[in-house]
């Protein structure tokens, strides 16, 4: 038997081995008649052997398709239509098998004359088009012009993934939706030398490679891809987040135990360094995992993310700024992310990591990664100083693990964690008052994400209130000032060609307003709210289209919670109340107002995790497992609706439609769940800085220290037996 099982696998091998071997012709003519001698017209849909005229268009359009003899060029084939008033377009093609995980070009030569622009309805020229129909928004070239010249070798290079057959068309229509092509006159349009070949990646230009403009990629819809694994990495992270939340909640009782017994606070055989390395293995170990199978959001699905800057930026890292600065995609981000994305894409370059890669995948995600490291490692050695080695051990794990957050880096790709960072460092030094330090954190926060101005109007009142109170630090104070603000211009004023202006992080603050071209100020997102769970989706507004009025109501909303944390922190002037109020006011603006997306929260997490650590406030830990599962959820079923889980997505736009995937009766639901938990976190941020209530997490062994829901879990059950 063994022998056989050997013969087997010999064979198997053997035939593995000769079917790898085998040639691949490269840059062989794949296309037949691609100079369209054999080609005889329109004849019950079929032009020749080879290629093909969509019957349903031929039976409605008066675009003739038929062939004639051009001077210099032999046959060709023409597609001509005279004062047509059909709002209709043709095209032939021909089915060509192809290579998955290939580079292709194709190409033709193109002659046109009396193309004319549409009906006034549209800004939309008529043309010729080359293309591929399995993916005909993005694999397509066109040519728009009236002189009546050929245009010698329109070439489009691709690289298919999926496909094991494609159908290479020509096509008289328009640039928009070629199902409503408008009205069609007076076209004359000639193809010949029509060519499909397969290259060597080495053959592809660099410019081409380095272009997601350029190279197409042909990747099957989102929809085609299975979504089981989304469905169980949701409830798995969901069911990890409550568990970390319980379990943090029971250390966090045996360490008050330990501290009220006088036992003591460290491990015995574990040194702090060796707890700190388990702490950063443990983030690092999850993120690099995650981003293996969750393809993060790219320039198809999201404008924002910064791979949309690593195809803009490549060239080297000082080549193209002024290019970039020119796209919404450049002018949506802060001066310290634009650095950051610069450096990225020269490290791409130097290794010569592909671009659309899994490498490049991964390098797009590391400052998120280094920073959600760096943060944990911070939080550790904070706990340490304050409540020992065994519950700072616990919050600084609770941080690397916690599903919501490396979510956030490693799975929806976000570098907005360098904000998260440096939010986290400043309200350290807040604590410590070290209030020079305060000031650069919170700039160096600015610089990296416009999010940061949710805290900013409380942070400069409270260093207010100090140069007001303390005529010692006046100076530093001043100094310091005026060196953020002289640092924040350096930093920013090589992308002031944005409104030449060095501050347009202000004045294009991600949800109050954008700075158009004219310079005119505008709601910078055109949907009531992206996908997050607040109180628009509670309304089943994701994604519903809203006017510069109702923009308006967010300076309200803003406004007023800025005006009510402010006068919250006067009533005691305790500077630890800082934390938590700048943690509300991350919530109630991600709560209330316009085009929030999911990961906001996480920066409120981050502070309401701090304040536990310092407070050890029941509530406040309540409203922290909460919000961390609604969030993780949150941002799981955006991911996986998309199609982004399990599958590398690199497939379709980023659009309206992407929102409607989310199934709109849970939407509402925790939405009206978060809803609920702010309006419950309000009034924990009254009764704490206003009336100076807290309410202590117990030491273990006292009843009290259950939070009031395990609390009413035990009294259901209270004197029941068997």
């Amino acid at each position: 038997m063994k022998k056989v099982l050997l013969f087997f696998v010999l064979i198997v091998s053997a035939a593995f081995s000769l079917s790898a071997c085998s040639p691949v012709k490269y840059n062989e003519e794949l296309l037949k008649d691609g100079g369209f001698d054999a080609f005889t017209g329109g004849e019950e849909g079929v032009s020749s052997d080879y290629w093909i005229i969509d019957k349903d268009r031929a039976d409605s359009s008066d675009i003739q398709i038929s062939k004639m003899t051009a001077s210099g060029h032999g046959n060709v084939v023409r597609m001509y239509s005279q004062s047509s008033s059909k709002e209709d377009y043709n095209y032939i093609y021909q089915e060509v098998a192809v290579k998955k995980n290939s580079y292709y070009k194709l190409a033709i030569d193109i002659y046109t004359k009396k193309t004319t622009a549409e009906t006034p309805k549209t800004v939309t020229k008529t043309g010729a088009f080359i293309g591929v129909l399995e993916d005909d928004a993005f694999v397509r070239d066109a040519v728009f012009q009236t002189n009546g010249e050929w245009v010698q070798r329109r070439e489009i290079y691709f690289y298919n993934k999926d496909y094991t057959t494609i159908r290479v068309a020509l096509r008289v229509g328009t640039a928009a939706n070629p199902a409503n092509a408008g009205t069609v006159e007076d076209v004359d349009l000639q193809f010949d030398n029509a060519s499909l070949q397969m290259l060597k990646k080495s053959d592809v230009p660099k410019v081409v490679l380095d272009s997601d403009a350029l190279l197409y990629r042909l990747t099957k819809n989102a929809k085609d891809y299975s979504t089981g694994f989304g469905v169980f990495l949701t409830v798995f992270l969901c069911v990890v987040s409550a568990a970390l939340s319980y379990t943090l909640y029971h250390f966090i009782r045996r360490g008050l135990r330990a501290k009220d017994a006088g036992e003591p606070l460290t491990f015995s055989r574990l040194k702090p360094a060796h707890l700190l390395a388990i702490v950063l293995g443990a983030a690092f170990l999850i993120r690099i995992v995650l981003q293996s199978f969750v393809a993060g959001y790219d320039e198809k699905t999201s404008p924002n993310y910064f791979s949309e800057l690593f195809r803009l930026l490549n060239d080297s890292f000082f080549a193209g700024w002024s290019d970039v600065l020119q796209t919404p995609t450049g002018r949506s981000q802060t001066p310290g992310m634009l650095l950051v994305y610069g450096v990225l894409s020269g490290i791409r370059q130097l290794f010569n990591i592909e671009y659309g890669a899994a490498g490049n995948d991964l390098l797009a995600k590391i400052p998120g990664i280094i920073a959600d490291l760096l943060a944990a490692g911070y939080i550790f050695l904070y706990a340490r100083k304050t409540t020992g080695e065994k519950t700072a051990f616990m919050f600084g794990l609770a941080y690397a693990v916690l599903p919501a957050v490396f979510l956030t880096s490693a799975g929806w790709g976000s570098a907005d964690s360098l904000m998260g960072l440096f939010l986290i460092l400043g309200f350290f030094a807040l604590l410590d008052k070290k209030y020079v330090m305060l000031c650069v954190y919170t700039t160096l926060a600015l610089v990296f994400n416009q999010k940061a101005l949710y805290v900013l109007p409380l942070v400069a009142v409270f260093l207010g209130y100090i140069f007001y109170r303390d005529a010692e630090k006046r100076g530093k104070l001043i100094v310091t000032a005026v060196a953020c603000v002289l640092g924040f211009w350096i930093i920013s004023f090589p992308f002031t060609n944005f409104a030449e202006n060095p501050f347009y992080v202000f004045v294009q603050y991600t949800v109050l307003t954008k700075v158009t071209e004219g310079g005119a100020l505008l709601p910078v997102i055109g949907y009531t709210t992206l996908d997050a769970f607040n109180f628009y989706a509670m309304i089943n507004g994701n994604f519903a289209s809203y006017t510069g009025i109702q923009g308006g109501f967010d300076i309200v909303i803003a406004l007023s919670v800025f005006a009510g944390v402010i006068a919250l922190y006067f009533k005691r002037k305790n500077r630890a109340d800082l934390v938590l109020l700048s943690a509300f006011s991350i919530t109630a603006i991600f709560m209330f107002t316009l085009g929030m997306q999911p990961y906001s929260m996480v920066f409120a997490l981050a502070l309401l995790l701090l304040y536990v650590l310092i407070a050890n406030e029941k509530r406040v830990f309540f409203i922290l497992s909460a919000f961390s599962l609604t969030t993780a959820l949150n941002i799981l079923l955006v991911l996986s609706a998309d199609g982004l889980i399990g599958e590398a997505l690199k497939a379709k736009d980023y659009t309206a439609s992407a929102a409607s995937l989310l199934n709109p009766v849970w939407t509402i639901i925790f939405s009206v769940i978060n809803v609920l938990l702010i309006l419950y976190f309000a009034y924990v941020v009254y009764d704490i800085t206003y009336k100076g209530n807290l309410k202590n997490i117990m030491p273990k062994g006292d009843d009290s220290g259950d939070s009031f829901v395990l609390a009413k879990v035990k009294g259901l059950f209270a004197g029941k037996k068997g």
